[in-house]
């Protein structure tokens, strides 16, 4: 079976296979980026998300989108995208993984300072009120980017 290009306009009649398709060729860049759709899936897409180890000397196990991370201080820090988001409009969930006994952690989402596009900033509280570190801390991040 021969292969032909699509005119300009697309299609009027018929049906295209996933066969007559090659592998990687349809993006969410080439459709239609104004659709419900494709706006409801880039909506659903996590945007960034990152592991880092806050004990010690804090760094990145694992991430995606995340260019870097500051240390603040105890239980402090400062996570910067690589690609910004399109406003500071976006929600940050995180899980911290304790110590066995019975400590709690609180995630908070800054010290008073506002989420920017191009970073957060998250503070670990220990139940007692002080800020402290933990080993592992897990971000994830959704929003228009």
């Amino acid at each position: 079976m021969s292969k032909t290009t699509i005119p300009t306009g697309g299609i009027t009649d018929g049906t295209i296979t996933t066969g007559d398709i090659a592998d990687g060729a349809v993006t969410l860049g080439k459709v239609d980026a104004t659709s419900t759709e494709a706006n409801n899936l880039k909506q659903r897409v996590c945007k960034a998300w990152i592991d880092l180890d806050g004990g010690g000397t804090a760094h990145i196990d694992d991430d995606f989108n995340i260019a870097s991370i500051t240390d603040n201080g105890t239980g402090d820090y400062t996570v910067t995208f690589t690609t910004a988001m399109g406003s500071a409009n976006y929600a940050v969930a995180a899980s911290i993984i304790g110590s066995s006994s019975s400590n709690h952690y609180a995630f908070v989402t800054s010290d008073g300072t506002a989420k920017a596009t191009g970073s957060f900033r998250i503070v670990i509280i220990h139940h007692g009120g002080s800020a402290a570190d933990q080993g592992e801390i897990s971000c994830m991040v959704f929003g228009d980017s």
